[in-house]
């Protein structure tokens, strides 16, 4: 799955494949394993680079953020 997003009105590449438990990505081309579990409705836990981050997703009519680290980012 490839995807093309915005951050913060800064383009993205995120390409996705499913390997195991894990994920293969590529983000702008460079490659990341990711680790990700639905905690709840609207929160994933991720494990990225041997980093752990809880990341939440706050959705309006018109907008979505992610929160990361306590930091809200438009996307």
């Amino acid at each position: 799955m490839t995807y093309d997003i915005i951050i913060e009105g800064k383009p993205h590449r995120l390409e996705l494949q499913r390997n195991g438990n894990l994920w293969d990505c590529r983000l702008d081309g460079k490659p990341v394993t990711v680790d990700a579990i639905a905690a709840r409705p609207n929160v994933i836990s991720l494990v990225v680079d041997g980093k752990a981050y809880e990341v939440k997703r706050e959705q309006s009519p018109t907008d979505l953020h992610l929160w990361v680290k306590g930091a809200r980012y438009a996307a």
